[in-house]
């Protein structure tokens, strides 16, 4: 299992999904299993590609999409999507979800 460095943290990859949607979800958590932050965000209105991902790298989150990319859970799509006042950025995950805690969804 991959791990995330991130200000000074070590945080484990968990990925969920969320609930009107179904789309990915992805949360760090801390050493003790907090949940340190929220990497991703949801665009319900916004087309995204079945191995991708938005992530949250604004405001408290601002360098998390490199750090994700250096712990090798995504790389860079190129592509980012406008909401409001901030850019978004499309990561393309190169992990399966599945090995960070997500469900089937027959479960």
């Amino acid at each position: 299992m991959k791990i995330v460095k991130f200000r000074g943290e070590t945080l484990t990859p968990v990925f969920d999904r969320y609930q009107d949607n179904d789309r990915l979800a992805l949360v760090l958590l801390d050493e003790v299993g907090i949940s340190y932050a929220r990497a991703s965000v949801n665009l319900p209105d916004e087309p995204l590609g079945e191995d991708e991902i938005f992530i949250k790298d604004y405001s408290e989150n601002e360098g998390i999409f490199n750090a994700l990319v250096d712990a090798g859970l995504i790389v860079d799509s190129g592509r980012v999507v406008e909401s409001g006042f901030v850019t978004i950025k499309v990561g393309i995950l190169v992990v399966d979800p599945k090995d960070y805690g997500l469900k089937s969804n027959d479960q």
